[in-house]
């Protein structure tokens, strides 16, 4: 057989391996839609409806790719008013996420940025609290393509992450504690 063949072969193999992070088919598997939590301390909220978009909102100067943001909403439990609870993330280098956890973090060195993360618990407002250390991660799976191939991908996420509970005005110290699994839809650009 001719080497250049086999050669070309070979490399068309390792990119097809390399579009998919976790070496599996590409797409949320069997992820639920609304699998990912925060307990507010021990207050379960559900997160759901994620979506993926390449928006460049975190991109590293310089850097020759587009960054990828995700973004869920509060499904439970329903928030009541016009303001809809966001959990938003932002992975600055899609190319270089796999399927190991990611560190989820607010700074520049985080392989994955925790943007924003808010809640309705009974009557009272929660938000990230951005003077503390998040200790989380963030794990995809079925992710090909740095986040942009039509199936979507899951994510998973685990930790702690500091966040203030605001009722009626008094404003306390909580943590959210971040579990499960979700489907993510990709959207076109």
């Amino acid at each position: 057989m001719n080497r250049s063949i086999v050669l070309a072969a070979s490399a068309a193999l390792a990119t097809a391996a390399l579009a998919c992070g976790d070496g599996g088919a590409c797409g949320p598997g069997d992820a639920p839609a609304d699998g990912v939590t925060a307990a507010i301390d021990g207050a379960p909220v559900a997160y759901g409806n994620f979506t993926a978009s390449a928006n460049n909102d975190c991109t590293p100067p310089g850097a020759a790719i587009v960054s990828l943001t995700v973004d869920a909403v509060q499904v439970a439990p329903a928030p009541t008013g016009a303001f809809a609870p966001h959990l938003t993330l932002c992975i600055p280098r899609p190319d270089a996420v796999g399927d190991a956890p990611a560190t989820l973090g607010l700074d520049d060195d985080a392989d994955i940025r925790l943007v924003d993360l808010n809640a309705q618990v009974d009557d009272c407002a929660v938000a990230l609290d951005r003077t503390a250390p998040v200790d989380a991660t963030a794990t995809l799976a079925g992710y090909c393509d740095d986040g942009a191939h039509p199936a979507g991908f899951a994510i998973a996420l685990a930790g702690t992450v500091a966040v203030t509970r605001d009722c009626g005005g008094v404003v306390t110290a909580a943590t959210a504690t971040l579990g499960g699994r979700a489907a993510v839809a990709a959207l076109s650009p």
